[in-house]
């Protein structure tokens, strides 16, 4: 019988798979970095022991369930390097729907990584998951994610004013993007690369 963990998300350069305790080092380095926390929910300095316990969270996380709220690990595929994470955060009572959510290293930035994470994992919700609908909440100011959403095929449904505070203490706007199954069939033959599969 296999174990709950041996499925995995396998793309052209990349492995989305369940977090690993020595994955802690460079999951708490990239969260230290000003530049990746400007547009997230945490501020920097994050700690240590924050990013342990996160870790040991996000470790009980499995591909094969959806299981309300899960965050996975990024990783380049030949070294098996952690550059980043992927959430989808929701609740299996209303109406599989979902949020979206995503991290990557600086250096890591830039090269297409959050692109192909988030075309893997929006298939396997929407596919294996059975997710009705996905969205995502992004800082108006974060182009580079408004960029990447609208290129998913996300589409801009609304904007929330002054709806949460910034780290100085300002009232910041919030963009909400969202995508239904029915969309995303439509895109996905235009995204999906035949090298993107789920490894068992």
């Amino acid at each position: 019988m296999p174990r709950r963990t041996d499925l995995e998300l396998v793309t052209k350069r990349l492995r989305i798979t369940p977090f690993r305790v020595s994955d802690t080092p460079l999951f708490y380095a990239y969260r230290n970095e000003p530049d990746t926390a400007r547009f997230q929910s945490w501020s920097v300095p994050y700690s240590r022991k924050d990013a342990e316990d996160f870790v040991l969270w996000a470790a009980d996380a499995t591909l094969n369930d959806f299981s309300g709220s899960c965050q996975f690990a990024i990783r380049i595929g030949e070294s098996d390097e952690l550059i980043g994470d992927i959430a989808i955060l929701g609740d299996l009572t209303n109406g599989r729907q979902a949020m979206i959510g995503y991290t990557l290293a600086g250096r890591f930035q830039g090269y297409g990584y959050a692109f192909e994470a988030c075309t893997a994992m929006l298939d396997h919700a929407f596919g294996k998951w059975k997710m009705h609908r996905i969205a995502a909440d992004t800082d108006p100011r974060n182009l580079a994610s408004i960029r990447l959403l609208e290129r998913l095929g996300f589409r801009l449904e609304g904007q929330m004013l002054e709806c949460y505070f910034d780290t100085d203490g300002t009232w910041l706007d919030s963009h909400i993007y969202a995508m239904l199954a029915r969309e995303w069939q439509a895109k996905r033959q235009k995204l999906i690369a035949p090298e993107q599969h789920p490894a068992e």
